[in-house]
């Protein structure tokens, strides 16, 4: 199974680059406007218990709870990006009800995971008079509900059920089965696209509790429980297409009880199990354990000096982490959280919130560039609510907001997921104190902080002097457009969509788009319009001189040459010639165990061949051009510091070879989107970079195609940037985009491929 590359985009460059950057307006959840994808009201006579929320891969948001009192259920409601959510509920428990086990008691324990091929699956068990039983639904993108059970009616009690997804598909599920005085751990399989669960695992034989489980990008299930016997957090895994056997791989813990893991896998490759611990009576500190890509393990403290704390939870972005707790301390109740970025050391702890009237009850969730956002549970006047707080990658928390609040009855249970924009939703349970029948809610809250997507069609080249006329077209998917404005050459503002301008100098021109959505989020996009001269016609009548022609000297009579066979016709951009281009390149690993990882890109010609990864001209590794021509491949680094610093790598397969670039210096892609149109959003930075710049970027076309591009973009202190490449122009072409920070080298941007 493939990891999906995001720093390999298979679109095309056109003649002009957009550059684009978002800034988002004052963090604001939306709980009360009934518009579009801003509140879920589901409303159910009697009691509704533990709203889950998970984002599909196709950006649908997916909200699961479950029904207690006289009518059990599991329901589930779904929004579509931009849309709605659902205006009626499914009931999963009625679409396969089990008459055969006979009067149906309750259910509990709903989770709900999702996949990168937009599979979804939702979890829970349900307690009869025959027997407990464990049961999911899956939907298959804009398939029907599927229910299933990886248990089967059991006589013993069950617990804690909990699923996973991988990328192609496959779904884990695990749960306790308590027989007499063990807890056993048992986990099913599900293939990829099939309803049948393969045969349990070999049980773990303890008294278990709490299973959490996930999938590397490779396709290996990573898991981990609390070992009740032993007071120890345990982390299993099976290996990618193996009978599902559990090897146990790390035992953590001291001699002090430890309880409450939770895990998270990163793109990268990474795990991170968080859990809490306490011994005699002192404190709960919250411990963290990561893996790195290798498989090797580093633990850590998290929990701040003179804190007891309590259900850590872990969220993970394309390329690190975020931890939660609720806190404790002589200012009372609080929420801490922690972030985790490339490697194995966690930031200091850091306070979200303080001096709360109750435990916290948080939750987290990381979008793919790191932003993070925490939903609690306050207490105002002894009446629960949901507060809520966002922290930009590589940024800090902000002041803590009031996501829901109400005049009468309780919000509780907060959960809070991503989407790949950056935006989060959130559900909780609303419990009106109303007379009469006792009417509970699932309700929804939208925090969007992107702006519009802009687009604009600008030709590549106009004249010096004659008038030249754009537009812009503006969208967002969750708000309507407040403004759309030009900037151009000479500082000139203009508003409106629509703007003349008249050149008056050669050269690039550069022209600035800025559109505000209703809530103030802002995007800033540039556009490069090349200005040529006019071309000047001879006066009326006259004919332009003629060129001399020089006397015709005779050659003596050659015999004729055989005719050459006739070629193959091959567009001039089909990129028919093989290349190869190291387009990504940074250190990984450890001190003791440096490695570099390398990303590439090949023609078609070479897809299923063998590239050579050479270090200062000796072969160190080997890859192989996937199917959509990615290459990716992780070797290992030369151990004293300064050669690794020297070192340079270069990708060969047969005759073609890449540029060499050194592990020091790169680009790092964070996130590739495709947009509407065709077009691709690329987000990133350059690592050195300390302070705001101008950036030029340029594209240079790898084998025939169009000519070379150049744009220019702004990063900000941080060196981060955001730039929009357009939609596809000719099919087979490759363009190498390289970036330039002002006064610097080069680094390299993703080579941009056209479709087909």
């Amino acid at each position: 199974m493939r990891v999906p590359r995001s720093s390999v985009v298979l679109l095309t460059a056109a003649a002009a680059a957009l550059g684009a950057s978002s800034t988002a307006g004052a963090v604001a959840w939306d709980t009360t406007d009934r518009g579009p994808g801003t509140a879920l009201d589901v409303p159910f006579v009697g009691s509704v218990n533990d709203p889950r929320v998970a984002i599909a891969s196709d950006e649908t948001a997916v909200a699961a709870w479950y029904t207690s009192d006289e009518a059990p259920s599991v329901r589930v409601a779904t929004r579509a990006p931009g849309a709605a959510w659902s205006t009626t509920a499914v009931d999963l428990t009625a679409s396969a009800p089990l008459p055969e086990l006979g009067a149906f008691y309750g259910v509990d324990d709903v989770q709900v995971a999702t996949g990168r091929n937009g599979v979804v699956v939702v979890s829970w068990f349900e307690d009869h008079e025959g027997g407990m039983i464990v049961r999911t639904a899956v939907r298959r993108g804009a398939g029907p509900w599927v229910v299933s059970s990886p248990s089967g009616p059991v006589g013993a009690d069950l617990d804690d059920p909990f699923v996973a997804v991988s990328d192609d598909g496959e779904i884990a599920a695990a749960w306790i089965d308590e027989r007499d005085d063990d807890a056993q751990l048992r986990i099913r399989t599900l293939a990829p696209g099939t309803d049948t669960w393969t045969r349990p695992t070999d049980v773990v034989v303890n008294r278990d509790n709490e299973p959490r489980l996930g999938y590397l990008p490779t396709g290996e299930l990573v898991g981990t429980y609390q070992d009740r016997d032993t007071d120890a957090v345990v982390v299993f895994e099976k290996a990618c297409d193996a009978a599902p056997v559990l090897r146990r791989d790390l035992a953590l813990g001291g001699d002090s009880e430890s309880a409450e893991p939770d895990l998270a896998v990163s793109r990268d490759g990474r795990v991170a199990v968080v859990w809490q611990e306490e011994e005699d009576g002192e404190p709960v500190l919250v411990r963290s354990a990561v893996r790195s890509a290798s498989g090797a393990w580093s633990t850590s403290m998290l929990d701040r000096a003179g804190t007891s704390n309590d259900l850590p939870e872990v969220a993970a972005s394309d390329t690190g982490f975020v931890a939660a707790w609720d806190s404790r301390d002589e200012g009372g109740p609080a929420v801490d959280a922690a972030v985790l970025g490339p490697g194995a050391t966690w930031e200091p702890t850091e306070r979200v919130v303080g001096q709360l009237a109750g435990p916290g009850e948080s939750d987290v969730a990381v979008a793919p560039d790191g932003t993070a956002t925490v939903v609690w549970e306050i207490f105002e006047d002894r009446t629960p609510m949901v507060a809520g707080s966002t922290r930009p990658a590589d940024g800090v928390w902000a002041e803590p907001e009031r996501v829901a609040v109400t005049d009468e009855g309780e919000l509780s249970g907060p959960q809070v997921a991503a989407y790949a924009d950056g935006s989060f939703t959130g559900v909780w349970r609303d419990a009106p104190d109303t007379a009469g029948d006792q009417t509970e809610l699932v309700r929804s809250g939208l925090l969007d902080i992107t702006g519009p997507v802009v687009r604009t069609d600008p030709p590549a080249t106009t004249t010096i002097g004659v008038p030249l006329t754009l537009s812009a077209v503006a969208e967002d998917r969750w708000n309507a457009v407040g403004s759309v404005g030009w900037t151009l050459p000479g500082g000139v503002e203009v508003a409106g969509r629509d703007v003349t301008w008249t050149p008056t100098a050669l050269g690039d021109a550069t022209l600035t788009i800025r559109a505000r959505d209703a809530r103030g989020n802002e995007t800033v996009r540039t556009v490069v319009v090349r200005v040529v001269p006019v071309a000047v016609a001879p006066p009326a009548g006259e004919t332009p001189p003629a060129t001399p022609v020089p006397p015709t000297v005779v050659a003596p009579p050659t015999p004729p040459a055989a005719p050459a066979p006739p070629a193959a016709a091959t567009p001039p951009s089909a990129c028919a010639v093989p290349f190869v281009e190291l387009i990504g390149i940074r250190a990984t690993g450890t001190a003791r165990a440096p490695r570099v990882r390398l990303t590439g890109v090949a023609g078609r010609s070479l897809v299923g061949r063998t590239v050579e990864v050479r270090r200062d001209g000796r072969k160190v590794g080997t890859a192989r051009v996937a199917a959509d021509r990615s290459v990716e491949v992780s070797v290992p680094a030369p151990r004293p510091a300064g050669a690794r610093a020297r070192a340079r790598y270069r990708l060969v397969v047969g005759d073609a070879r890449s540029r060499a670039l050194k592990a020091t210096r790169s680009a790092t892609i964070s996130r590739a989107v495709r947009l509407s149109g065709g077009r691709v959003a690329v987000t990133g930075r350059i690592s050195s970079l300390r302070r705001s710049t101008t950036l030029t970027i340029t594209g240079t076309p790898a084998c025939g195609g169009a000519r070379a591009t150049r744009t220019t973009v702004r990063s900000d202190a941080r060196g981060r940037f955001r730039v929009t490449l357009p939609a596809p122009a000719v099919p087979g072409s490759a363009t190498i985009y390289r970036i330039a920070p002002r006064g610097s080298g080069t680094a390299t941007l993703p080579i941009v491929v056209a479709a087909g």
